[in-house]
């Protein structure tokens, strides 16, 4: 049978077994109070960087709302409820809107392109818009966000929105808590064996 290997001595002799605590109390007098100078510096550091993100999340909200009239023009545009004048020399033609705008989106997208399979394909050809909204905690700190993904009526399910949530960890922003979705009101004999529809929604960040 082997011994120790050498982290493991390390980690031993290091006391890094033990609690912080009794670590921190195990180190020599002077060593401690370098130690405590430093916790209380990681304290004022918390305490800026909650700051910080309080203040982001007021001013991300701020520009949500100078982005919307942007979304909505876009959305007019997409769906053809908004014209825009051709320039001279411009061919007319019978098409309304830009066809297929998100599912071209999503197939010109490195986040999202080698998630799309042939299923969901045929179902994304009746994606309209793709909405976000910013999810914050009771402090006003962010907590995460919300995807709409609309769709015009189509042969696959009835939900006219599909909604995708994502809350991060209060502590750290980084890391996904846990996502919840929309649940799918497939028609008769539409259901795909495997879920795929949102697969690439998983990969999505916020517009």
């Amino acid at each position: 049978m082997s011994g120790p290997t050498l982290l493991e001595k390390k980690l031993q002799s290091l006391g890094l077994e033990s609690t912080p605590e009794e670590f921190v109390e195990s180190l020599p007098a002077p060593v401690q109070r370098r130690v405590e100078a430093l916790q209380e510096l990681q304290t004022k550091h918390d305490e800026v960087e909650t700051q910080f993100r309080k203040e982001r999340a007021e001013l991300e909200a701020k520009y949500e709302k100078l982005y919307a009239p942007l979304y909505a023009d876009r959305t007019a545009i997409v769906s053809g409820e908004k014209e825009v004048p051709l320039k001279e020399g411009d061919a007319p033609a019978e098409v309304t809107g830009v066809p297929e705008f998100w599912l071209t989106v999503m197939l010109k997208s490195d986040v999202t392109a080698d998630l799309i399979k042939d299923k969901d394909i045929e179902i994304l050809q009746y994606l309209t818009n793709i909405t976000s909204e910013s999810l914050l905690a009771e402090d006003g700190a962010p907590r995460g966000f919300k995807l709409f993904f609309h769709f015009s009526e189509n042969p696959f399910f009835s939900n006219t929105v599909l909604e995708k949530t994502y809350l991060m960890m209060t502590d750290d922003e980084g890391v996904l808590e846990k996502a919840e979705g929309t649940k799918i009101d497939w028609k008769a004999a539409m259901d795909p064996t495997c879920l795929m529809l949102l697969r690439w929604a998983r990969a999505l960040l916020p517009l």
